[in-house]
């Protein structure tokens, strides 16, 4: 229960400077703010006769909302049955513009917006027995909490679209539809007005609509009972929310206004539930308020005493947009005083999620979504952030307050390969932990772990992490390992937060939620080996899903019901109030002499009815399907497979790799070109049928260096763009170790495997790219025909070039690309460069800190290791231009004379005050010297 206290200073403005916090205590009531001295004494003028354009009705008064924060969640209600809710009323309901009243009382509107959905209480005059309160709802745009008033009943009959619910003496329950100048005025997003009211209408005594729990309108309302509540629902652009409103209010302040008595009525909001395929439109248009949100008080956190509340005056903040139809009008005094209430996101709907894990159709990533058993359709999720979640891991640790919608449609779920919805570790079980099942188990024969029927402690074992499945895939047999495969539907408990002898009393608090798991044992190796970890981790004996729920969603938890059906046979069914040992008894004995980790997960126990408590015994065969159902968590279903099938573990262990790869900067193999073990970044632009040109760039660089060149070659030429190793979108593996000689097989594959059949091409290169078109002419000439050598390094490499490059990779590696971007650019660009050429500088630190470390560090190591080996540049029969800059250090004109010299028919060009990055620096003289080179 919390108190707020709204307060005006003397300058007549609320800004941030005067917000008040506020803290939030449930289950506390008459905990008043400390601030209710009056801040100013000065008496609005005129108030009597006209309200002023800016009326200062707040001054020197205090005002108190009473707002109650409920200690349980209202359940989730899928849109599949509001749906149905919205076609029964609907076919139940003539006309609602029919049912207005043509006389409503005084009355002064009071609006609220929840982030963007404003709903709209009028406090009727109190001299009205039990007065009323009026519901309606838009979507604004770039609003937090806000509070409007507006003067006279007038408005609310030109702005329509309420309900009316309570004793109103007599007054019509009314629902009028939004004008359409509304439509026109508010349309966020490009949607405008729709429907909205109460699911189903029922018909009252006096022939009025009103909510289906009315039985008459004089029991809506009791005076001097207060506490008690009327439910009811409004939905708007898709938009469900469930509203609780006080039925009997209490009156905090009285003030005369504009001739009209009016109070403050206590305004409610238990809970809102949004379908999830636009949730996320709501709580991400929150980065457009007026105000920072405060993330850190979320729903949960408001629950536990964690959040406060926000004032601050609206006047003047120029973010607020989707202002009211005409009436709002300075010019005819009636803007009336606007201030907001911002409640730190307390009421972002509390979304009910069922974690599901998946692999991406589009990019052939893991991601976690929230899966609709009814619709079968997932919802992908992401961080608040928009960055997209991959595993439960991240879900545990972020907390559902820092999860919403990913701005994603929804995917079947026949569309997707679903995941386990936690895999990794080796489950941590528990044995004969349902009195019947012990007392089966013991009289099987099967069971050499005791004597007794009942253990007097927790019996646990493992599973092996590599026998965990997901849902819907099939389980392997393993003829000759065994021939009694078994079931055990059991629940799993995933904890949530690490812990070391957990008390019991406490153990709850540790635990993050539930999943379903189908615990497949081989009984005779269960027996033979004389303890459970054998039998119970063959390959594919864990499937584990479909969903993973937080704890809050399973209320009475002791009442869960468990349940496993062969072919359709149900044969298990328990409730976990069953359990021998519960699971806060199972949390605390495991923690006692071992640290518990956030997503570790308890496979509690199987109850009575598995396939060896038959008689006949009952033992699973190819194509039989088994489905364990969980209360609140679905049904897993897996298949048994044929006796021949292969093992899709061993192919998984097998692909997997604890090397290393940096660089990975592409979705998944997006845009990536498999070459031999490696994927490296390829683009092709320009005609297919024109002359071939490949780009090499340099140390530093990417192909994106060589854009400046592509409009005049593209509609003529044939251009293939590569990133090096390491380098641009190329990633790399630990390992993969970097020659000049590597760098150009990778270069020659690629346009191999590009081409088909490669014509010879012209190949344009800078800095040590010219090394490598150097190696790919000399090593394959009959791919290159013309070369075009942008600063070529000399070859070989003296060895203080050597030593220098090997330090930088190992500064890097150690201290990341600022630690030598600085000194790169100063040594890289002419003077005039850097004192005129401000463009040439920032793309040459744009280029060089986009690089990823490792790659870039792997780089300079093939620049070092080129000092062993002397190119043999007299055999080059391409044509050649050498182009470098009169100030370029690693290239300077002399050494590319003496290439000239050495290159039969080769060309020199020198460019006057340009350094090393010579497009950057002098993108007219480069692009003259290679489109003349080239004749274009």
């Amino acid at each position: 229960m919390g108190w707020l206290t709204l307060r005006r200073r003397a300058d007549n403005h609320i800004s941030d400077a005067g917000i008040i916090p506020v803290p939030i205590s449930p289950g506390k009531t008459g905990a008043y703010s400390e601030h209710t001295e009056d801040i100013s004494t000065t008496t609005p003028t005129n108030i009597q006769s006209h309200p002023p354009s800016r009326p200062s009705t707040f001054l020197g008064k205090t005002y108190t909302f009473h707002l109650n924060i409920p200690d349980t969640d209202l359940p989730y209600i899928p849109p599949s049955t509001l749906h149905q809710l919205e076609e029964s009323w609907k076919s139940s309901n003539p006309s609602p513009t029919a049912q207005h009243s043509t006389s409503p009382p005084e009355s002064v509107p009071l609006w609220i917006v929840i982030d963007n959905i404003v709903y709209d209480c009028t406090a009727f005059q109190h001299t009205h027995p039990g007065g009323s309160v009026v519901i309606r709802s838009f979507v604004g745009q770039d609003c937090s909490w806000q509070f409007w008033r507006f003067h006279g009943p007038s408005h609310l009959s030109e702005y329509g679209g309420r309900l009316r619910i309570g004793r109103t003496s007599g007054v019509a329950n009314r629902f009028v539809e939004p004008p359409r100048m509304a439509a026109k005025e508010i349309k966020p997003n490009g949607v405008g007005w729709r429907t909205c009211g109460v699911l189903p209408a029922a018909e009252s005594e006096s022939g009025h609509w009103g909510p289906p729990s009315v039985r008459s309108r004089s029991s809506w309302f009791e005076d001097g009972v207060a506490g008690r509540f009327l439910q009811y629902w409004v939905w708007w652009f898709g938009l469900v929310g469930r509203l609780a409103v006080q039925e009997s209010f209490e009156i905090v302040s009285e003030q005369q206004y504009h001739g009209h008595d009016f109070v403050y009525f206590v305004y409610t909001v238990q809970h809102s539930a949004i379908p999830r395929s636009i949730r996320d439109d709501l709580i991400q248009e929150r980065s457009l308020c007026p105000w920072p949100q405060r993330r850190s008080a979320e729903w949960s956190a408001a629950k536990d005493g964690g959040s406060a509340l926000e004032i601050g005056d609206m006047r003047g903040a120029a973010s607020v947009h989707g202002r009211l139809p005409t009436y709002y009008n300075e010019g005819h005094g009636e803007e009336l005083l606007r201030f907001a209430i911002k409640l730190n996101s307390i009421f972002i709907p509390k979304m009910a999620f069922n974690y599901c894990a998946y692999v991406d159709p589009a990019s052939g990533e893991d991601r976690i979504g929230s899966l609709d058993q009814q619709s079968s359709h997932i919802q992908p999720l992401a961080f608040t952030s928009g960055t997209r979640i991959t595993n439960l891991y991240q879900v545990i640790e972020a907390g559902e307050a820092n999860i919403i919608n990913a701005r994603a449609d929804p995917l079947p779920l026949s569309s997707v390969k679903l995941l386990p919805t936690i895999s990794g570790r080796d489950i941590l079980a528990v044995g004969k932990n349902y009195a019947e099942h012990a007392k089966e188990f013991n009289s099987s024969g099967f069971d050499s772990s005791d004597k007794v029927d009942q253990p007097t402690a927790p019996v646990i074992f493992t599973k092996r992490a590599t026998s965990i499945i997901a849902h819907g895939e099939d389980v392997l047999l393993h003829p000759g390992f065994t021939e009694t495969p078994d079931y055990e539907g059991e629940i799993g408990v995933i904890i949530g937060k690490a812990g070391h002898k957990i008390p019991e009393s406490e153990a709850m608090d540790y635990v993050w939620g539930y999943t379903i798991i189908n615990d497949f044992t081989a009984r005779e190796r269960q027996r033979d080996h004389k303890q459970f970890y054998i039998g119970k981790s063959p390959d594919t004996y864990c499937p584990i899903g479909p969903v993973a729920v937080p704890k809050e969603r399973l209320p009475e938890k002791e009442n869960i019901r468990l349940q496993t059906f062969v072919n359709g046979e149900k044969r298990q069914d328990a409730t976990m109030d069953q359990l021998i040992f519960s699971i806060p008894n199972l949390v605390s004995t495991l923690s006692q002499g071992q640290t518990i980790q956030p997503g570790d997960t308890i496979a509690t126990g199987t109850p009575y009815g598995v396939g060896f408590g038959f008689r006949p015994m009952k033992f699973l065969k190819p194509g039989d399907e088994v489905k364990v159902s969980v209360t609140g968590l679905g049904c897993l279903v897996n298949t048994m497979a044929a006796l021949d099938a292969p093992n899709p573990t061993l192919n998984r262990v097998q692909s997997s790799t604890s090397i290393p790869r940096a660089n990975l900067k592409t979705r998944s193999t997006n845009g990536l070109l498999k070459v031999g073990p490696k994927h490296l970044f390829y683009q092709f632009h320009g005609q297919k049928d024109g002359t071939p040109v490949i780009f090499i760039h340099g140390l530093g660089g990417s192909s994106s260096y060589f854009t400046p060149l592509f409009d005049k070659l593209a509609p003529t030429h044939a251009l293939h763009l590569t990133d090096l190793e390491g380098h641009g979108l190329s990633p790399t593996s630990a390992l993969s170790s970097l020659t000049i000689t590597s760098l150009a097989n990778d270069i020659r594959d690629v346009y191999t495997l590009a081409t088909n059949s490669p014509k010879p091409a012209t190949v344009i290169a800078h800095s040590m790219g010219c090394l490598v078109a150097l190696k790919l002419a000399l090593d394959t000439p009959d791919l290159v025909e013309k070369l075009i050598l942008l600063g070529p390094p000399p070859s070989p490499l003296p060895e203080a070039g050597s030593t220098a490059s090997f330090a930088r990779a190992e500064t890097v590696r150690a201290q990341g690309m600022l630690a030598v971007v600085d000194a790169i650019v100063n040594a890289g660009l002419s003077a005039k460069t850097k004192s005129s050429n401000p463009l040439a500088v920032t793309a040459t630190k744009i280029s060089l800190l986009s690089q990823d470390p490792e790659g870039y560090a792997k780089a300079c190591m093939a620049l070092a290791r080129s000092a062993e080996e002397t190119l043999d540049v007299e055999r080059i029969a391409a044509k050649t231009l050498i182009l470098t800059g009169s100030a370029d250090a690693v290239s300077p004109p002399a050494l590319c004379e003496r290439y000239g010299g050495r290159i039969p028919g080769s060309e020199v060009v020198v460019l006057e005050d340009v350094a090393h990055w010579h497009l950057f620096e002098d993108v007219e003289g480069v692009r003259g010297a290679v489109f003349g080179f080239l004749g274009v």
